[in-house]
């Protein structure tokens, strides 16, 4: 609708819940959820191994992912090890995970370690980096890390699901995936092009994240 300078009162409605929900950001968006459990567990990531963090049976939701671990001050070596953790999450009976992506950029912090916020993800100024997104699924949610260093990595982490509002056939499952290119091809009729997404099917493209090294 056209901007008025005068808000209405579902406009002023509108803008004090936004306002809310950004002076909380760090704290769920939707609040407490009926049913909710968070899931606490210690793991240790072997070099070039893996270790599950969360195996979860029956219809549910992921409601928060949160974690927390040892970060390099050396920025080179915090970098690489933001792309060397890789997090990966298969819903019900996938073959593949829906979401395969490294830990720095699914959180939104790839290339620094600095505390930020924003609602659906950050890093608190306790260093836990946190996630929000609602991950539904209808028999199962697997939750696996990756550690491609050469060294292990001990993490901490809190896993909070709630039952489901709606049948789980009727939500739609979440995906992130990561890629990246570098030294593109000119092309004679305008700048390289780069593709973020191919995807067909029903859905909903809720963000991208883009970060350029140069």
């Amino acid at each position: 609708p056209t901007f008025k300078m005068k808000l209405s009162d579902e406009d002023n409605a509108a803008l004090d819940e936004a306002d809310k929900i950004w002076a909380n950001c760090g704290e769920d968006p939707a609040g407490k959820r009926n049913g909710a459990e968070t899931k606490t567990v210690s793991v240790t990531v072997p070099a070039g191994g893996k270790s599950t963090v969360a195996d979860l049976s029956g219809a549910g939701a992921i409601t928060a992912l949160k974690v927390k671990f040892a970060v390099p001050m050396d920025a080179e070596e915090c970098r690489n090890l933001l792309r060397q953790l890789v997090l990966s999450i298969t819903w019900d009976k996938d073959a593949a995970p829906a979401v395969w992506s490294p830990i720095g950029d699914f959180f939104g912090d790839p290339m620094i370690y600095k505390p930020y916020k924003i609602p659906p993800v950050g890093i608190d100024d306790d260093g836990k980096w946190y996630s929000y997104w609602y991950m539904p699924y209808a028999s199962r949610a697997n939750v696996v890390v990756q550690n491609d260093s050469a060294s292990p990595v001990e993490m901490s982490w809190e896993v909070t699901h709630a039952p489901l509002a709606k049948p789980a056939d009727s939500l739609l499952r979440f995906h992130a995936k990561w890629h990246r290119d570098a030294f593109l091809p000119e092309r004679k009729d305008r700048a390289p092009d780069w593709t973020l997404l191919k995807t067909d099917g029903t859905g909903r493209y809720v963000v991208t994240q883009l970060n350029v090294w140069n």
